[in-house]
């Protein structure tokens, strides 16, 4: 979950926290209320693993595809087991102030260099998604315009093992 999300959840029980404890009603209600939102809030947190502004890989992540943007901000890891075989996949993405077609070109090239199997998918809504394997993972590529912020585009790799 993004932070924008985040602080917009967050604003949001303040809001309706404060709304209830003015109506003088049920103040145990309120409470308990408060508490499952307060859970709520603390769980979404905690679903995102690492958030920062250092343009580098946990060393336990594949490292297939780098971060290949010399801007890259709000980075985020995040990783999920699974109990089916190849259930593990890791998730990358951050923003950069890059075009579109200025983000993604790195990454072809990248990809070529390396010897991927890769496949683009034709444009949709000003972004491009890539499919494609390196010896060891499946990857996806995501790169599109960020609707929130503008001027801002998004990158994102997913790896997962290929079945």
């Amino acid at each position: 979950m993004s932070r924008l999300r985040i602080s917009l959840l967050l604003m949001g029980c303040v809001v309706l926290l404060s709304v209830l404890a003015g109506c003088g009603g049920k103040k145990d209600n309120a409470a308990a209320l408060g508490a499952e939102i307060e859970k709520a809030v603390e769980e979404a947190q905690v679903s995102q693993e690492v958030v920062d502004n250092e343009a580098t890989i946990p060393s336990d992540y594949p490292q297939d595809l780098p971060i290949l943007a010399d801007d890259a901000s709000n980075i985020r890891y995040y990783k999920e087991e699974k109990p089916e075989p190849g259930g593990v996949y890791f998730d990358i993405g951050f923003s950069t102030k890059k075009s579109v077609e200025e983000a993604i070109q790195p990454y072809r090239d990248y990809i070529k260099e390396k010897g991927y199997k890769y496949e683009e998918q034709p444009p949709v809504g000003g972004g491009i998604t890539a499919t494609g394997e390196s010896p060891e993972w499946g990857f996806r590529l995501t790169v599109l315009v960020d609707n929130l912020i503008e001027g801002n585009t998004l990158v994102g790799i997913i790896y997962y093992k290929p079945s």
